[in-house]
C-alpha cells in the first residue's frame, strides 16, 4: 500500500532508514529503491559486513531489476589516533578505498548494479562524527551556529544529496 500510495501522489523519493542486511526491512526497502544509500562506520566489522552483503547481491541477491548503490562512510573521526600501530583515519581510509576499488574492479558495464564512490574520496572522505549527533540527530539546520565539524558534516550532507539527486 505504501507504494501505491507514493506512485498515486508521486513522491519523487523516500528515505528509509533500514539495516543493510538480510532482514524484513533491507529486503523491502532493496526491492523497492532504484537507489541505495549503503552507509558504514569505518570499523572493520561494518566494512566487511557491508562488502560481503553488497557482493552477496551481485551473485543475485535481493535486489530485482538495475541499482545505483552509493557507498557512504560515516561518522567518522577527524581527529588522529595510533592503532596497532597504524595511522587512523588515513589507514581505514585507504583500507575501504582499496576493498571498494576491489568489488567494483571486474563489474561488466551492464551490471544490474553500479556503484557510486564519491564520498570515497581520500580529500573529502564520507561524513565525520558530530558529537552533538550522540544526543540529538538532526539539528544542523536549526541550530543558530555551527562549529567547524558541524559545518563539515552540513556540507558532506548536502554532497550526498547533490549525488542522489542527480542518479
Amino acid at each position: 500500500n505504501f507504494i501505491k500510495v507514493c506512485k498515486h501522489y508521486k513522491v519523487p523519493a523516500v528515505i528509509l532508514d533500514a539495516a543493510v542486511g538480510n532482514n524484513a526491512t533491507a529486503n523491502a526497502t532493496n526491492q523497492v529503491s532504484n537507489v541505495v544509500v549503503c552507509c558504514m562506520r569505518p570499523t572493520i566489522q561494518f566494512v566487511n559486513g557491508t562488502v560481503r552483503f553488497l557482493k552477496s547481491l551481485e551473485r543475485g541477491g535481493s535486489f530485482d531489476g538495475r541499482k545505483k548503490i552509493i557507498a557512504v562512510p560515516n561518522v567518522i573521526p577527524q581527529e588522529e589516533v595510533v592503532v596497532d600501530d597504524k595511522m587512523y583515519p588515513d589507514y581505514a581510509i585507504s583500507r575501504i578505498t582499496t576493498q571498494f576499488k576491489m568489488l567494483t574492479a571486474n563489474l561488466p558495464e551492464d551490471a544490474d548494479i553500479t556503484y557510486n564512490l564519491e564520498m570515497l574520496d581520500k580529500h573529502e572522505f564520507g561524513i565525520p562524527a558530530v558529537k552533538s549527533f550522540m544526543w540529538r540527530e538532526g539539528q544542523l539546520e536549526t541550530q543558530d551556529e555551527l562549529n567547524d565539524n558541524e559545518k563539515l558534516a552540513l556540507e558532506r550532507y548536502k554532497k550526498l544529496a547533490a549525488i542522489i539527486s542527480n542518479c
